[in-house]
């Protein structure tokens, strides 16, 4: 039966405390040497995890770079249905194979300056605070002008099926 480097560690206490107390033990270098190749084996253990690990950072780069073209790939797609939908004076295509609808754009909050925002419309996180876009594209749509933010039009988009999990 294997030891356990602790089993170990706790003999070689043991043994050490009877030498100190003025017994002679011979088992002492047998079980340094046992601890030794413990302590050998683990480290080639823990070699192959940083190994492991590396490894699997290279998959995830790998994976994220996938995404992200993937992701870019979506845009373009999309940005060419909207254009070909343009294009054909419509908005909506609505088909037993598929069916897409460019949506309006929507109004949003950009900020220009976030230090010159008032506190009512900060959103206050632990030690730091970012601006309620919720609150002052509300105030703004009312027409009430608040420095440091304005109100501009944002992106159209479409709504389809998407596969679930995005």
């Amino acid at each position: 039966m294997k030891r356990t480097a602790a089993d170990i560690r706790a003999d070689i206490y043991t043994v050490a405390q009877e030498i100190i107390s003025g017994k002679d033990d011979i088992s002492f270098p047998l079980l340094l040497e046992e601890a030794e190749e413990k302590a050998i084996a683990c480290l080639h253990v823990l070699t192959r995890m940083h190994a492991e690990i590396l490894e699997g950072k290279v998959h995830l780069d790998r994976a994220k770079a996938y995404i992200d073209q993937r992701k870019r790939a979506v845009e373009r797609l999309e940005a060419e249905i909207s254009l070909t939908l343009e294009a054909m004076g419509t908005n909506k295509i609505d088909r037993p194979d598929g069916r897409v609808t460019v949506l309006p754009a929507k109004k949003v909050v950009v900020i220009d300056d976030e230090t010159k925002i008032p506190d009512d419309f900060m959103v206050v996180i632990p030690e730091s605070k970012r601006p309620d876009k919720k609150a002052l594209a509300e105030i703004l749509k009312d027409g009430i002008a608040v420095e440091g933010a304005r109100l501009e039009d944002g992106k159209s988009g479409l709504r389809y099926d998407k596969p679930k999990g995005d």
